[in-house]
């Protein structure tokens, strides 16, 4: 079979790009390339023109490359309308949508104490996002891609209780999403490399068993990647500190906020890199995480 299989994807609307991926994937496995990642994005470069590939064309390769994050990607730029109706993926509002006081910033006690519960007593809590200046920028969700966008209605938010394993280990529990056991970090490369620059980790599920689990319907197949549920450092005072573990390294994070208001890491020595060359993409910024007590 030739690669009129797949039609050119030249954009269009959240139905078209779904329809694009599944496309891709029934390519792939008639080719026996279901599980070859490199491979399928690679392929995909090919099938796409006008608009689709001018977006394309500038992506960091560590995105370009690697399918899994790939079609996240694609998801993310071209929404459903269940998504557009129920926020917009740019800014986490809907036209309409009026902020409540719940996504006002918050003191720092106000953030660890709600309702009388500590982080060592709490039994559900959100993970919240703040810029550097204290502002509200969303919370990781139950139903986003994995790098994004964040949430800002409440009940979008995942609900997660930490268990320390160490004074700076902590696992989180999701405690709101059926057979969704932990919240790791889910690494662009295999295995993980703390000199590559380019290199970025985001939120991932597991099951209980400790393998990934996907976001949406459409992320599926192995996922032979680096993976860490012991990134998490929840302090007394409510900040989530980051450290990639793998049994090999322990390098700190930092988090970053991209351009379509969803969640990335990247060594903490790279940001720094990067920032003082002024090679940070387009929208990002560096945003702090905290664990912010529910119950």
């Amino acid at each position: 079979m030739d690669n009129t299989d797949v039609p050119i994807f030249r954009g269009g609307s959240g139905a078209d790009c779904e329809e694009f991926i599944r496309s891709i994937y029934a390519y792939a496995f008639r080719h026996g390339k279901s599980n070859d990642y490199n491979w399928i994005a690679n392929y995909v470069g090919t099938r796409l023109s006008g608009k689709a590939l001018r977006w394309f064309a500038p992506l960091e390769p560590a995105m370009k490359w690697d399918w899994t994050a790939l079609q996240v990607a694609l998801l993310n730029h071209y929404p459903s309308l269940e998504d557009e109706d129920d926020e917009d993926p740019k800014m986490g509002l809907s036209p309409t949508h009026v902020p409540t006081p719940a996504a006002a910033p918050l003191s720092t006690d106000a953030r660890i104490i709600n309702g009388g519960f500590t982080v060592s007593k709490c039994k559900k809590a959100r993970i919240r996002v703040e810029d550097n200046e204290g502002r509200f920028k969303g919370w990781i969700g139950t139903q986003q891609a994995s790098m994004g966008p964040l949430v800002t209605k409440p009940r979008s938010a995942l609900h997660v209780q930490f268990e320390r394993l160490s004074a700076t280990v902590t696992v989180l529990h999701i405690r709101n999403v059926n057979g969704w056991s932990r919240l790791g970090i889910r690494w662009s490369r295999d295995p993980f490399n703390p000199k590559a620059s380019e290199e970025f980790g985001f939120p991932k599920p597991c099951d209980e068993a400790g393998k990934p689990r996907t976001w949406s319907v459409t992320e599926t197949g192995p996922l032979p990647v680096s993976y860490s549920l012991n990134a998490w450092d929840v302090k007394d005072n409510g900040p989530i500190a980051l450290t990639w573990r793998d049994g090999t390294y322990e390098v700190p994070l930092s988090a970053i906020l991209t351009a379509e208001n969803g969640i990335r890491f990247r060594t903490t020595q790279a940001l720094s890199e990067n920032m003082r060359l002024g090679n940070m993409e387009p929208g990002e910024s560096k945003v702090k995480l905290f664990y912010e007590a529910l119950e």
